[in-house]
């Protein structure tokens, strides 16, 4: 019986600052990310922030929705606001993944001001306030 190894990943979109989706794919993420971004209502390409390779991915990505569920935006979807270094932390966990991959925005969550001196945690940023955010999101069904 072949092991069931994958990816947990999240993507983030310069449009939505401080909001990620958190997935899985038996793919790479990166491929993933093309998919999710070929939607033609995406402004802009999603960019895979952080994701680690490991044993049984979608029990991994459910365990982290139910870890993030109080700040899920929308009952129906894989968007969560929370900070990038909670959503590595938790993807981590006890350390029994494979492998895993740091974009630049996983190095700066890691590290604020490395990659960017002048312009700290800079993809988390919000356009708008969390009072407007909060207007906005779906109600829970």
């Amino acid at each position: 019986m072949m092991a069931d190894f994958g990816f947990v990943y999240a993507l983030c979109s310069p449009c939505m600052p401080g909001m990620y989706k958190i997935g899985s794919t038996k793919r790479s993420p990166h491929e993933r990310a093309s998919e999710v971004s070929n939607s033609t209502g995406v402004p802009e390409q999603y960019l895979v922030a952080f994701y680690i390779e490991i044993q049984s991915p979608l029990s991994v990505e459910k365990a982290i929705h139910r870890l993030f569920d109080g700040r899920r935006v929308s009952a129906n979807r894989e968007f969560f606001q929370v900070p990038l270094i909670e959503i590595i932390r938790a993807m981590e966990g006890d350390g029994d993944y494979v492998s895993s991959w740091d974009s630049d925005m996983a190095v700066e969550a890691r590290y604020p001001g490395q990659v960017s001196p002048y312009n700290p945690l800079w993809f988390e940023q919000s356009l708008h306030s969390g009072a407007f955010i909060n207007s906005v999101r779906r109600p829970r069904q």
